[in-house]
């Protein structure tokens, strides 16, 4: 999970981690973007890198803290904030398929997976029926 979440924040902004060919966006432009992560399970939150992590003790009010980590349980959510500059120049669409298909190459980047429309439909298909 943390390989997955240094390349997520690593292409989140606008850089390319499984397309080689394609263009990267200028670090400076897009410095406001990042992703971290929160769950409901200490022991989960601790195996991972701190800097990825929302902490939720340290966040909430220790008894509102305790009814979100209790609800959130063990699964784990991921809190995205695309660039900046992205949202304010292209329309809803773009801006969802933004984090979709950061999401999607970074899971095949960091996880070593053929990329192409065969991965990123069992992705997509596992996604939608999880849970």
């Amino acid at each position: 999970i943390n390989e997955y979440l240094h390349v997520l924040n690593h292409a989140m902004p606008g850089a390319a981690v499984v397309q080689e060919h394609m263009v990267e966006t200028h670090p400076a432009l897009t410095e406001d973007c990042y992703v971290k992560v929160f769950t409901g399970d200490d022991e989960m939150a601790d195996d991972l890198e701190p800097q990825f992590v929302l902490p939720i003790d340290k966040l909430f009010p220790a008894k509102q803290a305790a009814q979100l980590k209790a609800a959130v349980g063990k699964s784990m959510w991921q809190a995205i904030h695309i660039p900046t500059t992205v949202s304010r120049t292209c329309d809803g669409g773009t801006t969802s398929r933004w984090s979709a298909m950061q999401i999607g190459m970074s899971f095949i980047g960091a996880y070593k997976m053929c990329a192409g429309e065969a991965a990123v439909a069992d992705l997509a298909f596992a996604a939608k029926h999880a849970g």
